[in-house]
């Protein structure tokens, strides 16, 4: 007679052994997926287990990609939790695990992209590389919190776990934190690295509701009816929490901690502080010397003066663009003057003007300068067209400079030939269009021209 397996709803093997990289199992179902696509709901995660934020509602949630939903008798993919995104792996060698879940009733889910037989003995591979990120990131952050706790009596609020970099929330509302705290910070948690302390995770009887991180609960399918198991991580003498995640044995595997930047958020009643652990500073101590690299090659300097170069450069640049301004102004200047001038002696009062080379800002300021000699010479007979484009394109803007009554009736008019919109009051009229060609402008011409 087979033996009938159960589902898994308590403590899974991983939560009691984080370093188990395969494990046999048996399927106990296999369903497809009713889930629909829909948005992510991944929340951020206080430690002490009150959920804090939730976002992220344009990107499709893992388990929306997945066609089939299985259940074991046991595994080693983390069901995500405490802030702690979920596993990814291999069951059977051949169905990927996308994501892991434990429902309202302690039931752990595997959103694959195939199906399995039930009653199937299967081997499970955890994908051990994006398991033991998460671990270090969380037990960092287990370090980071309780040290801020002890050294400056931060409470923590909520923690994230990103995909480059983590951030921790602290209540600081009645004191900011200074660079001089966060700095001492990253320095005792480096030295509790140092230090090798034990990491351990044991269980405990839930004895009462006491409002702990209900992540940490994990209900006990054969004692439904009395409270489940709690699993606590305890840090040395450092820290000791709730916690369903996954962690590291001993604090000198975190290898190192950085604390990147910390910043007021909430409306100044957190400090946020941004960190990475372990091989994510080394790949980011990687990237960076790569990029120090190619500046290097860049400047022609060594690192020690690329800030020196840097800002030499930026005031080299605003020095050639007021240059350039002052140069402009003047050509947009001559240019107006030009145009009004020829606008006036032309049979038809009508003068066109179009550029590559100038943009939008070029031929404002010279329709700017028509309008004022128009209003010095008291001259409201002529029309000055102005637009510019970009190189290889019809596509750009125009201004009109002339009679109101003349761009009241043909404006919109002209906006229809050259395949734009635009609008104007008095003696302006501007716009976009998306033909600004030779046959086009020379239609523009014979529209203003028109009595």
């Amino acid at each position: 007679m087979a033996m009938t397996r159960q589902a898994l709803r308590g403590l899974a093997r991983c939560q009691y052994d984080s370093f188990l990289r395969s494990f046999r199992a048996h399927v106990v179902s296999c369903e497809p997926n009713p889930q629909v696509a829909g948005p992510s709901s991944a929340a951020s995660t206080s430690k002490k287990g009150k959920a804090a934020v939730a976002s992220s509602a344009a990107v499709l949630h893992p388990s929306s990609k997945a066609s089939h939903v299985i259940t074991l008798d046991d595994t080693i993919l983390f069901p995500e939790g405490g802030g702690q995104p979920s596993d990814q792996g291999v069951l059977a060698g051949c169905v990927n695990v996308l994501h892991v879940c434990r429902e309202s009733d302690g039931l752990v889910k595997h959103y694959c992209d195939g199906p399995l037989e039930s009653g199937a003995e299967v081997d499970i591979e955890l994908d051990w590389t994006r398991r033991f990120d998460h671990m270090q990131q969380h037990s960092g952050q287990h370090l980071i919190s309780a040290l801020a706790e002890t050294m400056f009596q931060w409470n923590t609020s909520s923690w994230t776990l990103g995909k480059d970099r983590c951030n921790v929330e602290f209540d600081t509302e009645e004191k900011p934190a200074s660079a001089e705290q966060i700095e001492s910070l990253e320095l005792r948690c480096n030295q509790v690295i140092r230090d090798a302390v034990p990491v351990a995770a044991h269980v405990e009887k839930n004895e009462s509701d006491s409002g702990e991180d209900p992540a940490a609960v994990a209900v006990d399918s054969e004692k439904k009816n009395q409270h489940g198991e709690k699993r606590v991580v305890r840090i040395g003498e450092v820290d000791n929490n709730p916690c369903c995640g996954t962690h590291v044995t001993c604090t000198s595997q975190l290898q190192a901690i950085k604390l990147l930047s910390f910043e007021r958020a909430r409306g100044g009643k957190v400090t946020r502080v941004w960190f990475v652990v372990g091989n994510r500073v080394l790949s980011m101590l990687g990237s960076m010397n790569a990029h120090t690299a190619a500046l290097t090659k860049l400047l022609s300097g060594p690192m020690e003066q690329h800030l020196d170069a840097v800002q030499k450069l930026q005031l080299d640049l605003r020095n050639e663009r007021r240059s350039r301004t002052r140069v402009e102004t003047a050509f947009a200047s001559a240019t107006a003057s030009r145009l009004h001038a020829q606008a006036r002696s032309s049979p038809d009062h009508v003068v066109l003007y179009t550029t590559e080379e100038f943009d939008n800002a070029f031929i404002q300021a010279v329709s700017v300068q028509v309008e004022a000699l128009n209003k010095e010479m008291g001259s409201t007979d002529s029309t000055v067209f102005l637009s510019c484009t970009t190189a290889g394109s019809t596509a750009g803007t125009f201004v009109i400079i002339g009679p109101e009554s003349l761009l009241r009736e043909h404006g919109k008019e002209v906006s229809s030939l050259v395949d734009g919109k635009g609008g104007g009051r008095g003696q302006r009229f501007q716009g976009r269009a998306a033909d600004l060609s030779p046959a086009t402008l020379e239609r523009v011409r014979e529209c203003l021209t028109k009595t």
